[in-house]
């Protein structure tokens, strides 16, 4: 583990925008990895009423959260549907901008 005392200031600010995109990252393929779970069944086969309660046992997570999770896993899965097909039609999304 790092200690403050020795990074300077601006290498400490970097470590944390560091570690912050590697949380993100990390998050990222987490909720993709829940959907294909959810979407998967296998959740199922240990009795569970649902994924979210299944992943909410066994990660010792709040069940709103991993609800919370999955929502925004599944509307990212529509998202990401809706910009795929424009791109297909020749179109951009609202926003998307050509570099």
């Amino acid at each position: 583990m790092l200690s403050s005392h020795s990074l300077s200031t601006s290498s400490l600010r970097s470590a944390v925008v560091d570690a912050a995109r590697r949380i993100s990252l990390g998050m990222s393929a987490f909720i993709a990895l829940l959907v294909d779970f959810d979407l998967s069944g296998e959740w199922a086969f240990d009795n569970a009423p649902s994924c979210a309660h299944w992943v909410a046992e066994r990660a010792d997570t709040k069940l709103c959260t991993v609800r919370e999770w999955l929502r925004i896993g599944h509307a990212l899965t529509v998202v990401d549907e809706v910009d795929r097909r424009f791109a297909v039609a020749g179109c951009r999304t609202a926003g998307r901008r050509r570099r």
